[in-house]
């Protein structure tokens, strides 16, 4: 009975993510001769709006990729956000998280979704970027994250704060992923709080190695396409947002200490375009609207 009403909430599940994800598919929609399948376009090129940078991969060409989602919007060269003008551009920016003490073939960096730094070179913007990710359970963590051999020289003195706030977003020890024993179950249901929390030591990591001269402030935004009506987002959101500011206390003074005014902020994709001057960019501000479900 149990699993039959598994089957039941689960088929239930998939019926309401295709339902949204068909909303998102219309404002896609040029022909269907365009489509590998239901979600997946053929040419990279008819999801982006600028040429193709290097690096990006064939993932690109779904309609729920984070990654075309944020070329699409940012673009190579500069943006306006906030007011500061942006340029110096760079996709997936990498951070030096841990070292490789627990003999895995673990990625231990930080990939940062993009890197810009204001004109005047006061202000670095980091972005890690979502767009249907919270459809789905956030990945499990690595117990390397809980072992002080496993931290670089760089983290120092704070080795240990960064292990507590890791302790602190998984569950208790014996909540193993049952797929990997080397993985702890997260806390949060569908925020990648565990992700947000490598991006933090990575850059500030980066930041104590001192190896370029250092921006004055560093903002760490995760841009994260919202749809109201799906229950999944609003736990994302709400899950996100008690994350920016547990994030907010526990780190911003750490940074203060070498230099830098550091924060994190939970962005709703559609607030980053208000927040955006498209003055200049009317055709380009035009294309985003495929992400507008009305």
């Amino acid at each position: 009975m149990y699993i039959l009403l598994k089957k039941v909430l689960m088929a239930k599940d998939l019926t309401k993510k295709a339902s949204i994800i068909n909303k998102l598919k219309i404002n896609f929609f040029q022909s269907e001769s365009n489509y590998i399948d239901a979600y997946h376009l053929k040419d990279i090129k008819s999801n982006l709006f600028f040429e193709p940078y290097e690096g990006i991969d064939e993932r690109a060409n779904s309609i729920r990729s984070s990654a075309a989602m944020i070329y699409n919007t940012i673009g190579p060269d500069s943006i306006i956000f906030d007011g500061i003008k942006y340029s110096q551009i760079e996709y997936e920016r990498e951070f030096p998280a841990l070292n490789k003490k627990d003999n895995s073939d673990h990625d231990h960096s930080a990939h940062l979704d993009v890197s810009m730094l204001s004109e005047d070179k006061k202000e670095l913007a980091l972005i890690e970027a979502k767009c249907t990710e919270w459809f789905y359970n956030p990945k499990s963590m690595k117990v390397s994250y809980l072992s002080p051999n496993c931290y670089l020289p760089e983290t120092g003195f704070y080795t240990q704060h960064f292990i507590e706030s890791f302790r602190s977003l998984k569950l208790c020890p014996e909540q193993k992923d049952p797929e990997d024993n080397t993985r702890l179950l997260p806390f949060y249901q569908k925020y990648d709080a565990v992700q947000m929390n490598i991006h933090i030591l990575g850059i500030y990591n980066f930041c104590a190695r001192k190896e370029e001269k250092l921006p004055k402030k560093i903002r760490l935004l995760n841009i994260v396409w919202d749809y109201n009506e799906a229950e999944e987002y609003q736990t994302e959101e709400r899950e996100g947002k008690e994350y920016v500011s547990f994030a907010n206390v526990n780190f911003r003074n750490l940074f203060k200490q070498i230099g830098v005014e550091f924060s994190v902020e939970y962005v709703r994709y559609s607030d980053f375009l208000k927040r955006v001057d498209w003055s200049n960019d009317m055709e380009h501000r035009k294309y985003l609207e495929r992400y507008e479900i009305k």
